[in-house]
């Protein structure tokens, strides 16, 4: 009998036996976990962008050659500038906006308070838009727009000196040059 029992390997405790297992469903979870976190949480690549100024006119309009010379020049670039004159909203929104449908954007559920809170305010862009921002870190800023229409929420580039916009007018600037970083 003891020869047996000397030609077996001693029976090792259950966790032991399966540690091989239960290591690989870790690494598995973690790798899962490691995924689905760069992908929920990623940013958008950034662009170059001119660190004078980025413009982004809501709506696309043609100008007269008599409205071009009554545009302002950037100091730095020596670019003329739109003035918010020249995009004029002819429509304002007026009643009790709309609930914000959090199934318009994928990112909307995720920001759903502050973009509620916001959206309360009522329209401050474009007649009918209510530009929501909220800071992302050090001279950062996300911005949303929800419709005070519809309710529907878009998502627009990170700013990184500030907004500039108004609700009787289309024109939207991105890091205007009299944002913080610029003085």
């Amino acid at each position: 009998m003891n020869n047996q029992a000397s030609n077996q390997s001693p029976k090792l405790p259950f966790f032991y036996r399966q540690l091989p297992i239960i290591l690989g469903v870790i690494i598995v979870i973690f790798i899962a976990g490691g995924v689905f976190a760069w992908h929920y949480f990623r940013m958008p690549a950034k662009e170059e962008v001119k660190p004078s100024q980025e413009i982004v006119p809501a709506a696309e309009e043609v100008k007269a050659p008599e409205q071009e010379a009554a545009l302002e020049v950037n100091k730095f670039t020596k670019e003329k500038l739109p003035r918010f004159e020249d995009f004029l909203v002819l429509e304002r929104f007026e009643g009790a906006p709309a609930p914000v449908d959090l199934l318009s954007h994928p990112k909307a559920m995720r920001f759903r308070t502050v973009l509620r809170e916001g959206a309360k305010k009522g329209p401050n862009f474009a007649g009918h838009y209510t530009i929501v921002t909220w800071g992302c870190s050090t001279a950062c800023a996300v911005i949303a727009v929800v419709n005070a229409k519809t309710g529907a929420v878009y998502f627009g580039p990170i700013a990184n000196a500030g907004t500039e916009f108004r609700i009787d007018s289309n024109l939207f600037i991105k890091n205007p040059i009299k944002g913080p970083m610029f003085y």
